[in-house]
């Protein structure tokens, strides 16, 4: 076995044993807007395709369509399930850290060398962000296609060969198509130029312009999309001098000690970064003074090139991240092979280099544990960052999830605190939030006095009435429940004057149960997933039934409402455990307090047909149906049912 063989296979089982843990990781952040819940990612059909090539068409934010069309290929293959995402993104990672080595191998001609640039590479927690969040892949994959252009211009340099240009150009536009940060790469190849071309520098200047051309085009679009978008130009700050010489002094803080990391950086930075900043340039400026090597400039001069379209020369969203220093990294990693590599004859340096291995190794293994879930990674980042207000929202949503109610609810009353004391800007979700929760305790004052406030501050939302109608609806308080879902259909004025659901809400409002039901029954016919007209005929019905034996009042409305839906749940945990005599006394129970429980019916509908006692069966189906006409279930058993009752 060969040593490069060796080196590669150590690398690829190293990386597996680190990194394991992500395999088991899941979605976390934004993979929900850019996976879970992005429809456009659902569509692999060449127009599609094509589309993502077409600026602002798909993505009103980024210029990066095989990005796009990879996550479509994805979501193809794969659908929801992560472990295959963040096992394509390790792979990725892998291929990243074998063209390093052969990168490395190219330039200096030394296997021990290059394996350390690698093995550094691998190890360092720095890294972690990029690997372990699904939403980060596209960095990786870029990085891997800007690697192998490089690659490939190296070998064009030393064997003279079209075709290694003419695919290196193939690289670099896919690199280009996937993520903007390529757009450094003709000074990196300038650079090495510099530092490693044997012939004349200015001969081969002319090869550049391919690349500069394409990097413009790049930085056309990328901008365009961008400044429609929002994510770059006037529509942020320009970032104050002494908080970009924070930011670098922070990016170079993390390489060199990474025990500070975080998801999430608060801003603006400590100044203490911008003395660490100046300190370690003018430092690093005099140790390749000193040296005279061209090699200690081609590590730190990559390491700053690369950091450029981060540095916010124009304003950015996002003012850092660790994801940033992927490819920059590759520069400091070398820098430290080198160093290394001039000391593995001496063996106490060797073991030192060996606890620093395992000990970066370490931070990495507890990094990636971080990226699990939502609570595991803004539990941490809270830690860090205990101050940013989208670390707190986004800790409080992660325990709502959860169905941690009281750690929810504490963690937006913080956020309500930051807008009372002026801290942060009035957010209506923080109150729509805290109402949520309220709701799901069973404090219904305390969930509808924060939807109000909510609707004061955005009294557009239509989800904020049907939320309060919501709350209404469980009261059993039919008029305000009524109400508040009529405001909240009204947003939609040309849909409320055409659809019949509008008839059965101004019926209902003046107390015509009956043509209200009519109308609400025409409205499901229409539309089947129609939930607050579903929960609106219910109530009509309930309504309807109290009224017709004298016990309405609101409160016994709410009363009968719940002990229906704890009957339902007793009965259904009876036939859970086989128990299907009482699983069928509780629910005829049922429809004796409520007879317009459609879920007790249907299921007892389904005891019946699972008994072969089809009569009754059918009897039951047909009663649900009656209840809610939009059911394609019940309506399938009285179809198949008809016809065995005949028999």
């Amino acid at each position: 076995m060969t040593l490069h063989l060796k080196y590669i296979l150590l690398i690829i089982v190293l990386t597996f044993t680190i990194y394991f843990g992500v395999l088991q990781n899941g979605f976390v952040w934004d993979d929900r807007i850019e996976i879970l819940n992005n429809d456009l990612i659902k569509d692999l059909s060449l127009n599609r395709i094509i589309d993502a090539f077409v600026p602002g068409k798909t993505s009103n934010a980024v210029y990066t369509p095989s990005g796009e069309i990879f996550h479509k290929i994805y979501y193809y293959l794969w659908k929801t399930d992560p472990f295959w995402y963040h096992l394509i993104i390790l792979i990725y990672f892998i291929l990243n850290l074998i063209l390093i080595y052969f990168i490395v191998l190219e330039l200096f001609h030394k296997e021990n060398l290059a394996f350390l640039t690698a093995l550094f590479f691998l190890i360092h927690p720095v890294h972690v962000e990029a690997v372990a969040w699904i939403g980060c892949g596209t960095y990786v994959l870029a990085s891997l296609f800007l690697l192998l252009s490089f690659y490939l211009f190296i070998k064009f340099i030393e064997k003279k060969y079209s075709i290694f240009f003419i695919l290196s150009i193939l690289f670099f536009i896919f690199s280009l198509l996937t993520h903007h940060f390529p757009v450094v790469f003709p000074l990196l190849l300038l650079l090495y130029l510099y530092c490693f071309s044997k012939n004349t520098f200015k001969s081969y200047i002319i090869l550049l312009l391919p690349y500069c051309i394409l990097t413009l085009i790049d930085v056309y679009l990328s901008l365009n999309v961008g400044y429609e978008g929002g994510r770059v130009g006037y529509n942020y700050h320009h970032t104050p001098l002494i908080q970009i010489f924070n930011i670098f002094g922070k990016y170079l803080f993390n390489i060199f000690i990474p025990l500070e990391l975080s998801p999430k950086y608060f801003y603006p930075l400590s100044n203490f970064y911008s003395i660490i900043c100046i300190l370690l340039l003018i430092a690093i400026a005099v140790f390749i003074y000193i040296t005279k090597s061209k090699d200690y400039f081609f590590c730190w001069a990559w390491f700053f090139i690369c950091l450029l379209p981060f540095s916010h020369i124009i304003p950015l969203a996002w003012k850092m991240a660790d994801r940033y220093l992927f490819f920059a990294s590759l520069g400091f990693c070398l820098f430290l092979a080198l160093i290394c590599e001039k000391i593995l004859n001496k063996k106490i340096l060797q073991i030192l280099i060996i606890l620093l291995a395992i000990f970066c190794s370490v931070i990495t293994v507890n990094m990636t544990a971080i990226w699990k879930d939502e609570l595991s990674l803004w539990k941490y980042t809270e830690k860090k960052a205990p101050e940013s207000t989208l670390v707190i929202k986004n800790l409080a949503l992660s325990y709502l999830d959860a169905g941690l109610l009281d750690d929810s609810l504490f963690y937006f009353k913080k956020l309500d605190d930051k807008c009372s004391s002026g801290q942060m800007a009035i957010d209506y979700e923080v109150y729509s939030y805290t109402g949520l929760i309220e709701f799901r305790k069973g404090n219904y004052e305390e969930a509808i006095k924060n939807y109000m406030t909510a609707i004061r501050i955005n009294p557009d939302s239509s989800e904020l009435y049907r939320s309060l109608a919501v709350v209404y609806y469980t009261k059993g308080d039919v008029r305000l429940c009524v109400k508040n879902y009529m405001i909240a259909r009204s947003f939609n004025k040309r849909t409320f004057k055409l659809f019949p659901s509008s008839l059965g809400l101004l019926y209902h409002n003046m107390g015509h149960l009956e043509m209200a039901i009519i109308y609400y029954k025409h409205a499901l016919m229409v539309n089947s997933d129609d939930e607050d007209i579903r929960n609106l005929l219910y109530i009509a019905y309930l309504e309807k039934f109290l009224l017709a034996k004298g016990e309405y009042t609101s409160e016994n409305l709410a009363a009968v409402m719940k002990k229906t839906n704890d009957m339902n749940e007793i009965a259904l945990q009876y036939l859970s455990s086989s128990d299907f005599d009482r699983g069928e006394a509780t629910m005829k129970n049922t429809l004796l307090l409520n007879p317009f429980s459609f879920e007790a019916s249907y299921n007892l509908g389904l005891l019946y047909y699972n008994k072969g006692n089809f009569k009754e069966s059918l009897c039951y189906f047909r009663k649900a149906l009656h209840i809610y006409p939009a059911s394609k279930e019940a309506g399938h058993y009285i179809t198949e049912l008809s016809g065995k009752t005949k028999e």
